[in-house]
């Protein structure tokens, strides 16, 4: 799924992260490793869960976008018109 989605804390109600992702699933996961291993370089986040723990961390999708799936458009050329050559 495409779109917008933040992260915010149970404690706090704040906002601790927030982005835009072609593949939120992956994206969140991919974050929530790179936290959990101390990878991530958001300071903030790595802040707050070291304080409050990943159980305060709550996942939502902000908006989501649209894909728009359109017919394919078919492009044909005029046939060309071969005209032979008469032997001299």
């Amino acid at each position: 799924m495409e779109g917008k989605y933040e992260i915010k804390s149970k404690a706090t109600g704040k906002v601790v992260y927030e982005a835009e992702s072609d593949d939120i699933a992956n994206d969140w996961n991919v974050k929530k490793r790179m936290i959990l291993l101390n990878m991530d370089s958001d300071k903030k986040l790595r802040s707050h869960l070291e304080k409050y723990g990943m159980k305060d961390f709550e996942f939502s999708v902000v908006t989501k976008k649209e894909i728009k799936i359109t017919e394919p458009k078919i492009i044909v050329e005029p046939k060309k018109k071969i005209t032979k050559h008469k032997k001299k």
